[in-house]
């Protein structure tokens, strides 16, 4: 799903740049302000599960954070992630 994704956001960059079809990915990503697909995906789920936990006691959709299935170990991997300075900023302009 990332490349699909990955494959719309340089298609983006190039839409919003103009730039040559030989310009470097990074670079027209970086030029166009845009992030790379990977970091958007997990910058939603980052927040679906802060949502979740946000929810009162006792709901049951805030008990599927950190269970043992699929969504519950992803959504409890991606808020022990611990950020840097840098991803802190980018993340509170959004």
């Amino acid at each position: 799903m990332a490349k699909e994704l990955q494959v719309l956001v340089n298609q983006e960059a190039r839409a919003t740049t103009e730039c040559f079809c030989t310009t470097n990915q990074g670079a027209l990503v970086m030029e166009a302000g845009l992030r790379p697909a990977v970091a958007q995906l997990e910058n939603r789920l980052r927040r679906f599960a802060l949502r979740l936990l946000s929810l009162p006691e006792g709901e049951q959709a805030r008990e599927v954070v950190g269970t043992n299935t699929a969504i519950g170990r992803r959504l409890g991997s991606v808020l022990k992630y611990t950020w840097t300075e840098t991803e802190k900023t980018v993340l509170l302009e959004e």
